[in-house]
């Protein structure tokens, strides 16, 4: 039997729906060059899981939590899944990516709790803010935005190669209203320094962690999750999953791995959506891209094959998802 892990050094990479941490965890996870096994707990709004797919290739295990915030339902999804990851994984290092929407405060109780306190040493907490989004009251008028700000170690500008130098300054200057003791950075193209990753964490927050203590790792993989991952059933050809929280909208499809795109068609359709968000791991007859919709700008990635196709929008308001699916079905390829 091996032995129980003590002290993971462990860190919450967290910011507001789009500032770019799937792309930042990516950038870390390449800068792991020392051998050891670092592994990513990713929580999304949506519920179909596409940053797990994205991470897949580079992380060393990665482990997903259905939608939602990661301390809902008293963090029991979370509990499981983080406990699995340590116990067949033995990591050297957890990367943690909230939702875009999650309380940060609440899972830094539930990491400092009775469960995890002799497991994790959580280190720093970096939360990614995107400048040009200060102006905007849909972001900074947002519980969820303010609390990820007051949990922050490291305040970290991102996508600055896309900001104006005036839009910088004023994010430095608002940084040091509103989180005085918090480090200050700034990157583009999601480069976030690996030596941040061991800068000290504030004081504990003092809350106790949701739930009983679990007594050991074990005992929590014995739970059943009343979360399951989406999946298609045999013979399905596709999964429609729906959800909301915070004034924000989401929804997301699974297509069988013998549905292929037409690339061209997926490319036009995300590239002249207007949309908050768009993310995407597609099989088509070019091969697997990944497609990131972001700043009404379109990305597209090579990845490896995948068993499915998975996308995903997001929206500040609820919109007509069916006339979307019914452009999905139009751009498979022939």
């Amino acid at each position: 039997m091996k032995s129980p892990q003590h002290n993971i050094p462990t860190n919450i990479i967290t910011g507001f729906l789009g500032t770019g941490k799937t792309t930042s965890i990516l950038h870390l996870l390449k800068q792991n060059t020392s051998g050891e096994k670092w592994a990513v707990l990713v929580n999304e709004f949506g519920e179909v899981g596409i940053d797990g797919a994205l991470l897949a290739p580079d992380a060393f295990a990665v482990k997903e939590v259905p939608g939602g915030c990661m301390c809902c339902a008293a963090g029991l999804p979370t509990k499981i899944a983080l406990n699995k990851l340590i116990v067949e994984a033995r990591p050297h290092r957890i990367l943690i990516e909230p939702t875009g929407l999650a309380h940060p405060t609440n899972i830094i109780a539930m990491l400092e709790g009775e469960d995890f306190s002799d497991v994790l040493d959580l280190r720093a907490t970096l939360t990614l803010v995107d400048p040009r989004v200060l102006t905007d009251s849909r972001y900074t008028a947002n519980e969820n935005f303010i609390g990820q700000m007051q949990a922050a170690d490291v305040l970290v500008a991102t996508k600055t190669d896309l900001c104006s130098p005036q839009q910088l300054q004023d994010f430095i200057e608002w940084a040091a209203r509103v989180r005085p003791d918090a480090r200050v950075e700034h990157i583009d193209h999601g480069a976030i320094n690996r030596d941040w990753l061991d800068l000290p964490r504030r004081a504990s927050t003092g809350v106790s962690s949701h739930g009983p203590a679990a007594g050991s790792a074990a005992s929590l993989l014995t739970l059943t999750p009343q979360f399951a991952h989406a999946k298609l059933a045999p013979g399905q050809s596709f999964l429609r999953k729906e959800n909301s929280s915070g004034g924000f909208f989401s929804c997301g499809w699974i297509f069988a791995a013998d549905t292929s795109f037409d690339f061209d068609k997926l490319f036009q359709l995300l590239n002249n959506l207007d949309i908050l968000r768009a993310k995407a791991v597609m099989k088509t007859q070019r091969g697997t891209f990944a497609f990131n919709l972001a700043d009404s700008a379109l990305s597209v990635t090579e990845m490896p094959d995948m068993n499915d196709s998975r996308i995903e929008f997001i929206a500040p308001d609820k919109i007509d998802w069916n006339l979307l699916e019914n452009w999905l079905l139009q751009a498979r390829a022939d």
